[in-house]
């Protein structure tokens, strides 16, 4: 089989099909190869690795996002399992079936699901309970003086850092 590149508007081929040659045309594709959902789940893994922002390989796009939740789900599955992931980055990269590594990915996969908006976040905030009084500890303070002390002293420091910079 000859294959003959133009880059024009159409690719010229012939095939050896039953023994005769079949001349065909068809259009060039000049579309970038390095955003399909394989190669941004394989530059997701590379930056979690290599401790890079995850986020800039997360898209807007719902649908791919779910692809790249299912690719996470089976390469997760893959190696835990035992066997070995192979991912679509161009250099051959694979990831052994350690414990280390099957940590990492896991991380990887919460930092992607973080970043795309799929994590379910609480609706409304903790109520804080009431404190009791117990007998003998008359001395100290209630839970909450001491959380709301906390978060007074932090929004000083928090001040106080602002000015000293």
């Amino acid at each position: 089989m000859t294959t003959r590149i133009s880059f024009n508007n159409t690719i010229e081929t012939s095939q050896e099909q039953d023994g005769s040659m079949v001349l065909g045309s068809c259009e060039t594709n000049f579309t970038p190869r390095g955003y399909s959902p394989s190669w941004l789940f394989a530059k997701i893994i590379v930056a979690h690795f290599e401790l890079k922002g995850v986020w800039k390989f997360v898209t807007d796009d719902p649908a791919v996002n779910k692809i790249i939740d299912q690719i996470f789900k089976e390469t997760i599955l893959t190696l835990e399992s035992g066997d070995v992931a192979y991912l679509w980055d161009g250099d051959s990269t694979k990831i052994s079936s350690t414990e280390g590594h099957i940590t990492k990915v896991k991380a990887a996969y919460v930092k992607f699901r973080y970043c795309a908006g799929t994590i379910p976040t609480p609706s409304k905030p903790l109520a804080r309970q009431k404190s009791v009084c117990v007998p003998g500890f008359s001395g100290v303070k209630p839970v909450e003086k001491r959380i709301y002390g906390l978060e007074e002293r932090i929004q000083r420091l928090i001040v106080y850092a602002s000015y000293v910079s």
